[in-house]
């Protein structure tokens, strides 16, 4: 009994465990992605799961706008149900009915009648299964729009496993693994962890249960490879186990000391471990080296023995000895204050003599040492030793040095070497001492390391800012600039001393002169007076406390002294120069001082990794800092960070191990320190910057992974394919909010890697030459595509790598699934591409040269230059279609300063063209700005033809010259200009009567008395002339640096000097004079006059096999898609307008015309028809037909750009056939059991309920046969096989018969009737039957049934009998006979007749009732009484 109920215990533990491990993977469900086209009229959200119920939140008019008569459709999908009465009373609450639908299950019309504020409803459904994920859907429609709402509760689990970590040596710190959990039918990362050594089980929470079609998620998890670990993945559970390699090797010591042996990798010539051996030792072995270094690849090892003195170590292989120098070539040691050598000759260096007498310092001393010529072939390196060897500490930022260091000299040093390296600026100089010889294996014995002694910090002219104040008393004014030399060894100033008091000049002198300790002070100062025609030089003399100058004479006007001071002490912290007094009419305390300070070092960049296959370096530094990327001395690339602080530096791609240095410098700061980044051969996971404007997400990633862009709820946004070069380019057709969380999966043949990003906030629209730069897409492909080019996801999938790329355009075409199964969402994108034109086009480049175009702009580049560099960019892709036989573009150029020049012959080639651009300014008297003429000489310069013309006029300043006008009835409105008179000083916006050139400067009157004082008026006039004049001629006006003013002329002034130059205020752009910004509006430009597609038109045939959503209307309007354009006047002119044709099933959009980086998206949904007769199970299907875009009206049909088309599957829908069982009489029967073969011979079982329902389900399209195999008890077999067909929509009939709706199948079975037969025949004679007999039949319960009387053939029939027990009592015998009234059994328990035969005995066969009862009675009356007598007579006797 014990053994019983312990064996009973185990099998109850067993399944608890069992169950509790069931139970534990189970987890709770969380939300996926709530989705809204419009929240602010209907939103979903799913609040979790309470028990066994789902909560949801639908929320209406959230603007509280008013409402009248709106319906929405609430729809339940899944295993849930709400209670009809419960959904009443809470939407009556807030005022809404609900009707349920009588079509759709789940399905309920919410009525609003009046509503003018939001309203939020919490609602509650139960969960019929758990299998299911669940969701809530809320449709209406919106100015004759539909749009939804929906959200989904997804089931989840949790997945577990074990790890551990196997024969990993004390001494070595394990790694930490990365695992990842992956999707077994996607491939795709669901979640990554990071699992520590000193962990031993990792746990993946929140996982999804089940797939969008209610499938189960099959996982597997994998991990990073460890470079020396090798691991095995077994059930789920991690085993890293750690490799290692055996060296041994022998050791013959002469030393007599033990010896501490190195293990070296020789790709690194890294020290891997150390392994010290005993001095009688003869062999050493170690066998806890790693096998391979951290990215897998196995180590070459080689061994080195600490040096000796006076020993010489040799390595053979692993086999080490060590032997005793001869006695001759010791080293002697001697110690003088003079250092000779006698023959140290080596093959790189020779020194004929050395003498470092003159060398010593207060921090260095040297001792002399002597080397003897060792008896070898190669001479050694004399050995040297120093004693109290020592340096100053490096200069900080701050600090200052008291005395500059003695100097240091050399004679006859020569050095053959390879390469040179500039000096930097020390402290204080070091002689340099050979180190002690050492004696590896990897060294020669003619050799010696070279030590590079570490520089003081030093700085550039640059990183010091400089500050100055101004000197004002009456009528004079005296300001002090300086400029320090580039290599810091002076500062030169300017003294300007104006003196307004044009009647009087003054003798003066300058006093108090104090210099920083830094600088010596002045010798002299050379003074000029260019409107007196003075100069002269002035002298200074130096007193303890400072020093002043000889006297010199202060005329009107302005009077400059210029001088230097000599730097003493570069590097430090600050310089000064004070000009304290100066006389004039009086001793006068000036105080003008001016400043250099160093500026506050700039942050240090981060860097992200960077790859061989790398073509740029991106990371974060400060907003607007520039960042300089160098490989040693030489610059690799520069660039400017973003408004975020993001940056991409363009450079070559890199070999692996090279070294690139990055640094930042911010804004009125200096360069910051350097950031270290070294090529590598792995490519790493990598997400660039991505903004709320862009549509698209780069990177890198391993070449070849596919990389699979998701949000933060795992849903997938896009993917394609990294290049062989490991970029990559994802499309997602459409912009994400800022602040969207998104990861770039990558997933290759190595493994998975995820990097993560968050969108930013963008600066601008995101419109092509509106301050973006335009990103064109890399890597793409050139059609047609390999076959095996597909990015598969489950039953739909995807060509990558997108876009195909064409001369004219770049083509996407994609699908996503949506929550509709087998409906995709289709996105196909045209981009243009090259800025080129299909029609003829004469451009005029109008460029200022003024000698403001020589300064700086922000990024310290010459405006000048920008604007050469963007120009010719814009000249070299604009004529890229120009061809020797066919040239579209034709350009000339006109250069404008004081003058404006002749305009240039029209070209064709771009690099005549760009022999035309002004790479330099116009200078002195013609340094002038005079706009008015250039605008008539470019515009006049046009050619009278049928071609496009476009002039583009780029000026950084105000006019400062103007043509007289005549007639005007404003100022700006002159319609009359003498064009032999000038205007202007060349220097001011305004006319103010300072005459400077030969041109009249004084303002004057127009025939109506209207007053003209400015060049920015008749300037403003001419243009508004020109436009009227000729109108044909797109005009741009392109202001650069204008945003300040200028020439005297104020914001505003310019601004309308710049619009009234341009066609429309569109044409009218103002940007800085950078590099980047001049691109930007040439791009803009470019778009404008340009196109690569010009009016083309697309066609998109959909599918065979696919319907095209059309909405409840069943009509394509624009409810039925999502038109949207990287600039949305691409779309808005009604011209953009998608056709479709029923006919052909076509989708058409027309007048297309895009230029480089302007784009179109069309958004649509199809279906798969799985209901088509010709459906075939997991067959891939093209969503469309061939898909082209034609890019002119003109281009021939063997030109028309293919899109790729995306493709899906579909397992085949599944159907049930129900029908009913019934008996004769029309009432259910259970308990039959039938048979359903399909064409392949495969056998289903069902049997009818108590209610007679017969139900097969998860049946597919096909032929079966229907067969009853058991009858209910009691009922006759139906013997008939049916067949039954169901079509691919779901019909279904049998034998030829639909069956739908009410008209439901049904199988009649008849009931089984038995009969019995009586025969009723005398006893031992059957013969002889007996007529007249009656009986009764009783069923089981004993009612009787019938009752019968036999007849002259002796029988009786008791027909139409159910199955079952009865008996027979005969209640009658036939006349003669006697009655046989003991009941019989009879059991009935088929068709088949049961006969029973009954036998009466006749009458006749007995004794008369005459004859008495016999004498036997008598007998045995009187043998009694005799008895009876004799005991009597003996009791007496």
């Amino acid at each position: 009994m014990r053994k019983k109920s312990m064996i009973v215990m185990i099998i109850i533990l067993l399944l608890n465990m069992s169950l509790s491990t069931n139970f534990y993977n189970i987890g709770h469900a969380s939300t996926q992605t709530s989705s809204a086209d419009q929240p602010e009229i209907i939103a979903v959200h799913e609040n979790g799961k309470t028990n066994n119920r789902l909560n949801w939140k639908l929320l209406f008019n959230q603007q509280g706008n008013t409402w009248k008569e709106r319906a929405v459709k609430m729809r339940l999908e899944g295993g849930q149900q709400v209670n009809d009465s419960e959904l009443k009373t809470v939407l009556s609450a807030k005022g809404i009915s609900a009707i349920k639908s009588d079509t759709v299950d789940n399905e309920y019309i919410l009525n609003f009648t009046q509503l003018d504020k939001p309203v939020t409803v919490e609602i509650s459904t139960e969960i019929l299964n758990e299998d299911n994920n669940f969701r809530l859907t809320l449709t209406t429609n919106e100015a004759g729009a539909e749009i939804k709402a929906s959200d989904t509760y997804y089931p989840m689990i949790e997945e577990t496993g074990r790890i551990s970590y196997q024969e990993v040596p004390e001494a070595v710190t394990a790694p930490p693994t990365i695992i990842s959990l992956i999707d077994k039918a996607t491939g795709t990362v669901v979640q990554q962890q990071t699992i520590q050594p000193d962990q031993t089980s990792y746990h993946f929470t929140d996982v999804r249960k089940l797939t969008d079609d209610n499938r189960p998620v099959e996982y597997e998890v994998k991990t990073e490879p460890l470079g020396n670990y090798k691991t095995a993945i077994t059930g789920g559970n991690i085993e890293q186990r750690y490799l290692t390699a055996v060296i041994k090797g022998t050791i013959a010591n002469d030393f007599g000391q033990p010896l501490t042996l190195q293990f070296i990798d020789k790709a690194t010539q890294a020290v891997i471990d150390s392994l010290t051996v005993e001095k009688d030792a003869e062999t050493y072995v170690t066998d806890t080296l790693p096998l391979n270094d951290q990215d897998g690849q196995k180590i070459d090892y080689e061994v080195r023995a600490a040096d000796v003195d006076g020993y010489v170590v040799e390595l053979n292989d692993f086999n080490i000895t060590v032997t005793k120098l001869p006695e001759e070539a010791t080293t002697e040691e001697a110690t003088t204050e003079e250092t000779t050598t006698e023959e140290a000759k080596t093959d790189e260096v020779t020194t004929e003599e050395m003498s470092t007498e003159e060398s010593k310092s207060d921090d260095v001393t040297a001792e002399e040492t002597k080397t003897e010529e060792l008896p070898t072939d190669e001479a050694m390196t004399e050995e040297t030793t120093s004693e109290e060897m020592t340096t100053e500490e490096a200069t900080t930022e701050e600090a200052t040095t008291e005395k500059p260091t003695e100097e240091v000299k050399t004679e006859e040093i020569t050095t053959e070497r390879p390469a040179t390296t500039e000096a930097q600026p020390v402290e204080s100089s070091v002689v340099y001492t050979a180190p002690k010889f050492r004696s590896f294996r990897t060294m020669s014995l003619a050799s010696a390391p070279v030590t590079t002694l570490a520089a003081a910090t030093a700085y550039s002219a640059s990183d010091y800012t400089y500050t100055s104040n101004t000197y004002e008393n009456r009528s004079m004014k005296a300001t002090l600039e300086g400029v320090m030399a580039t290599d810091q060894s002076k500062i030169d100033w300017t003294m300007t001393i104006s003196n307004d008091n044009q009647r009087y000049y003054y003798t003066s002198n300058l006093e108090d002169i104090v210099v920083s300790n830094n600088l010596n002070y002045m010798t002299s100062l050379n003074l000029t007076n260019p409107k007196y025609n003075y100069s002269t030089s002035l002298n200074v003399t130096r007193r303890s406390t400072g020093a002043y100058t000889s006297e010199f004479k202060i005329y009107p006007f302005d009077t400059t002294l210029k001088f230097s001071t000599p730097i003493t002490n570069s590097n430090q912290s600050s310089y000064s120069l004070t000009i304290g007094g100066m006389s004039y009419a009086g001793d006068y305390p000036v105080n003008l001082t001016g400043t250099f300070t160093l500026k506050e070092k700039s942050s240090a960049p981060v860097v992200k990794p960077v790859s061989v296959y790398s073509t740029a370096v991106t990371g974060t530094a400060a907003p607007g800092a520039t960042i300089n990327v160098m490989k040693g001395t030489a610059q690799v690339g520069t660039a400017t960070a973003d408004s975020s602080g993001n940056y991409s530096v363009a450079i070559p791609k890199q070999t692996v191990g090279t070294v690139l240095s990055v640094t930042s410098t911010e804004a009125d700061k200096r360069v910051s320190d350097s950031t270290n980044v070294t090529v590598s051969s792995s490519v790493p996971m990598i997400i660039n910057s991505v903004y709320s404007d862009q549509t698209y997400v780069t990177g890198t990633a391993e070449p070849g992974a596919m990389v699979t862009i998701k949000n933060s709820m795992g849903a997938v946004l896009g993917s394609t394919k990294a290049s062989p070069d490991g970029l990559y380019f994802v499309e997602l057709y459409r912009p994400l909010i800022a602040g969207t969380v998104i990861t770039s999966e990558a997933v290759s043949t190595i493994g998975t890697k995820t990097a993560t990003a968050t969108v930013l906030a963008a600066s601008s629209t995101g419109t092509p030459g509106s301050g973006v730069t335009i990103i064109e897409p890399s890597p793409t492909q050139k059609w047609p595509y390999p076959s095996d080019s597909w990015d598969e996801r489950g039953l739909y999938r995807n060509r990558v790598p997108q876009p195909v790329e064409y001369n004219e355009s770049f083509q996407w075409k994609a699908a996503q699934p949506t929550s509709t199964p087998n409906e995709y969402a289709i996105d196909l994108k045209t981009q243009g591409r090259v800025a080129s034109t299909v029609e003829p086009l004469d451009i005029v480049l109008v460029l200022d040269v003024s000698a403001s175009m020589n300064e700086l702009s922000v990024d310290k580049n010459k405006k000048i230059t920008n604007m050469y560099n963007s120009v010719k960019s814009f000249v070299q892709e604009i004529t890229k279609a120009n061809t020797s036989t066919k040239s579209m573009v034709r350009i000339s150029v006109v250069t404008f300063g004081s003058h404006a020049s002749q305009p240039s012959p029209f070209e064709t080639s771009a690099a005549a063209i760009i022999n035309r651009l002004p790479s330099t300014t116009a200078t002195g008297e013609e340094g002038g700005t005079f706009t008015q003429q250039a605008l008539n000489t470019g515009i006049r310069s046009f050619e009278n033809n049928g071609n496009k013309k476009v002039m583009i006029v780029m000026t950084d300043g105000a006019p400062t010259f103007s043509y007289l006008g005549k007639v005007g009835t404003t100022a700006k409105t002159i319609t009359e200009f003498d064009e032999t008179k000038i205007k202007g000083s060349g220097r001011s916006y305004s006319l103010d009567g300072n005459k400077i050139l030969s041109y009249d400067t004084n303002q004057y009157s127009l025939r109506n008395s209207v007053v003209v004082d400015n060049n920015g008026d008749p300037t403003i006039s001419q243009a508004n002339k020109n436009k009227h004049d000729y109108p044909s001629v797109n005009i741009f006006s392109v202001g650069m640096d204008t945003a300040g003013g200028s020439s005297g002329a104020t914001v505003t002034q310019m601004n309308e000097v710049l619009n009234a130059i341009a066609s429309k205020q569109d044409n009218s752009l103002s940007v800085s004079g950078s590099s980047e910004g001049l691109n930007n509006a040439i791009s803009k430009i470019s778009q404008s006059i340009s196109n690569s597609i010009s009016n083309g038109g697309v066609t998109d045939p959909i599918g065979p096999m696919y319907d095209l959503n059309l909405g409840s209307n069943n009509v394509f309007d624009a409810s039925d898609y999502t038109l949207t354009a990287s600039d949305p006047a691409l779309i808005s002119n009604g011209k953009v307008v998608p056709v479709y044709d029923p006919t052909k099933r076509t989708i058409t959009i027309p007048n297309l015309n895009l230029g480089k980086g302007e784009w179109v998206n069309i958004n649509y949904k199809v279906k798969l028809r799985v209901t088509d007769d010709s459906f075939v199970e997991n067959q891939w299907y093209p969503m469309n037909e061939r898909t082209t875009l034609r890019a002119t009206p003109t281009t021939a049909d063997k030109d028309l750009r293919d899109y790729p088309i995306p493709e899906a599957r579909a397992t085949s829908p599944v159907y049930s056939f129900s029908f009913n069982k019934l008996s004769d009489a029309n009432t259910p029967l259970g308990g039959a059991t039938f048979e359903l073969k399909d064409a392949a011979g495969k056998v289903m079982t069902q049997t009818s309920s108590s209610n007679g329902l017969v139900k097969f389900d998860n049946l597919k399209k096909g032929t079966y046969t229907l067969t009853e195999t058991v009858a209910p008890s009691g009922y006759g077999k139906d013997s008939k096989t049916y067949t039954v067909v169901i079509a691919s929509n779901g019909d279904i009939k049998v034998d030829g018969v639909l069956y739908s709706g009410t008209n439901v199948f049904k199988v009649i079975n008849k009931k089984v009737l038995g009969s019995i037969e009586v025969i009723k025949h005398q006893s031992g004679d059957e013969s002889k039957v007996l007529a007249g007999a009656t009986f009764e039949l009783r069923d089981s319960t004993g009612k009787v049934v019938k009752t019968m009387t036999t007849g002259t053939d002796g029988k009786v029939l008791f027909s139409e009998l159910p199955l079952g027990s009865y008996s027979l009592v005969e209640t009658k015998a036939p006349a003669g006979y006697q009655l046989k009234s003991t009941p019989l059994k009879v059991e009935v328990t088929s068709a088949t007749k049961v006969v029973v035969k009954v036998a009466n005995q006749s009458t006749a066969s007995v004794l008369p009732n005459t004859g008495g009862i016999g004498t036997w009675l008598f007998t045995l009356f009187g043998l009694l009484m005799i008895a009876v007598s004799l005991i009597i007579r003996k009791k007496f006797a």
